[in-house]
């Protein structure tokens, strides 16, 4: 099972891109700790819904649980074989609530609704 529960900060400005098909991705970047002085930042992708809620109501210090699936992609550059690794997130809640700023007021038809990438799986 390939599963991952964060709860931490992050660390940037969510950022959205599109694909090469056109569908919206939102990165940014989540700093958790196991101690005061023992940070670790991780890498995270969201798709589809977990992106908006990304995009629209977090911003760089937001506290956040994130909810997926760890993927590992390998690529070259300069002739070096490098590896990325990422949490693709498939459910974000929000932890705090800001006195200003875009993530102040939720809409009041706000749903924090998990992407469900399992029903394509087979088996």
């Amino acid at each position: 099972m390939n599963h991952v529960t964060l709860i931490g900060n992050l660390g940037r400005k969510p950022e959205s891109k599109q694909t090469k098909t056109g569908k919206v991705v939102v990165n940014c970047s989540l700093a958790t700790r196991e101690r005061k002085d023992d940070v670790c930042w991780h890498n995270i992708s969201a798709f589809d819904k977990t992106a908006e809620i990304l995009q629209n109501y977090c911003e760089k210090g937001t506290k956040v649980a994130i909810e997926g699936r760890i993927s590992n992609r390998s690529y070259e550059s300069k002739g070096e074989k490098r590896t990325w690794s990422e949490v693709i997130a498939n459910r974000v809640e929000l932890l705090e609530r800001r006195s200003d700023g875009p993530g102040s007021v939720l809409p009041a038809n706000f749903e924090n609704k998990q992407d469900d990438y399992e029903d394509d799986i087979p088996f």
